[in-house]
């Protein structure tokens, strides 16, 4: 009898011992936050090659973090975002604090990252999140510039409609066409990456159908 429960157990257990042996990807790293305002989850979510949406989260224990998510067959692209320990935090606070999109394939994943600008994160882990990191580092300094600008307005210190407000668009404009710059570039660069297929999704504004072509 107790050889037969061992067996009903190993076959009911098996498949999640396989999931977490060899088909999962693990994303791990560090995050460092204020101590004021400590990021105690990391929740990941993307929508999977089938369609079904899929959401995963882990606590961070002292800066440090790691997930485990099914591997997949296509790669797809995931938003990660940081929670904090207040769940009744200002939506203007959360509004500010930008999600990081990543890539799932088979590669496990490495991030560090600091919760404010968890967009500007260093991330290593397969050809496609090797990619977009150079690039967001390329596009970092003008994405700081953008958000140091845009923060009196976006908390109202600032109107858009004001003299000082309306320079500061203006500046915002320079910075995202010499952003836009370098990601067209990318995507020239790279005709055939799934980073790029990516990129021309999110920027559709700033193509027109005869560039698409």
């Amino acid at each position: 009898m107790n050889k037969l429960w061992i067996y009903f157990l190993f076959l009911t257990l098996s498949p999640a011992l396989l999931f977490a042996q060899g088909d999962s990807v693990t994303i791990k790293g560090k995050i460092t936050s204020s101590v004021t305002d400590p990021a105690a989850k990391l929740s990941v979510s993307f929508i999977d090659y089938q369609g079904k949406r899929i959401g995963f989260a882990a606590p961070i224990h002292d800066g440090l973090f790691e997930i485990k998510i099914p591997k997949q067959t296509q790669i797809v692209d995931a938003t990660l975002r940081t929670i904090g320990k207040d769940p009744n935090a200002s939506a203007l606070r959360q509004a500010m604090r930008y999600p990081l999109n990543i890539f799932i394939s088979e590669d496990d994943i490495l991030i560090n990252a600091n919760a404010e600008e968890l967009d500007l994160a260093q991330v290593k882990g397969g050809k496609e999140n090797n990619e977009y990191n150079d690039l967001r580092q390329s596009t970092a300094g003008f994405v700081k510039q953008k958000n140091t600008l845009y923060s009196p307005i976006l908390q109202g210190k600032i109107s858009p409609e004001s003299t000082e407000g309306k320079i500061i668009l203006e500046q915002l404009s320079q910075l995202g066409k010499k952003e836009i710059a370098l990601q067209k570039k990318f995507i020239e660069n790279h005709p055939t990456s799934y980073v790029s297929l990516f990129l021309l999704y999110r920027m559709k504004s700033s193509y027109t159908s005869e560039d698409y072509k």
